[in-house]
């Protein structure tokens, strides 16, 4: 009969396995985050300040952008409705009954589409690896 190997000290080594794996999800969370606050902010200072592609009436488009951290991975989102017809445009003839006139009128709306979110990400493209890269070894070891 053989009784096999026994590796002594094993315990020690699957924390440390363990520790780094919570590390790394970590670190690469906060590259995640590092990556999109750049595009966020590239978008928010290039493409929706008042000169760039979309004037600036309320701000709500510029001003209304949040990031939200989940393993491994960041995601920009708005609650600004309007947000999707001004990236993709929106075009659409409308219907509209009038009780005070009595009567139906037309409504045309035509939004070009701006790709202000879409020209961000192209422009931050080549910065991203250097920015996403730094913040996850400063977040993994500290430097």
């Amino acid at each position: 009969m053989s009784q096999g190997l026994r590796i002594v000290g094993i315990d020690r080594l699957e924390r440390r396995i363990a520790n780094l794996e919570r590390r790394t999800l970590r670190a690469a969370t906060d590259a995640c985050v590092a990556g999109i606050t750049h595009i966020r902010d590239v978008m928010q200072n290039q493409f929706l300040n008042g000169s760039g592609v979309i004037g600036r009436d309320s701000g709500k488009l510029q001003d209304n952008w949040n990031i939200r951290a989940e393993t491994a991975k960041a995601i920009l989102w708005t609650d600004t409705v309007y947000a999707h017809a001004h990236e993709y445009g929106f075009h659409r003839v409308q219907s509209i009954y009038s009780k005070k006139h009595r009567r139906w009128f037309i409504r045309r709306q035509n939004i070009k589409a701006k790709r202000f979110l879409r020209g961000a990400i192209k422009r931050s493209r080549s910065k991203l690896p250097e920015i996403m890269g730094e913040t996850f070894r400063r977040s993994l070891f500290g430097f």
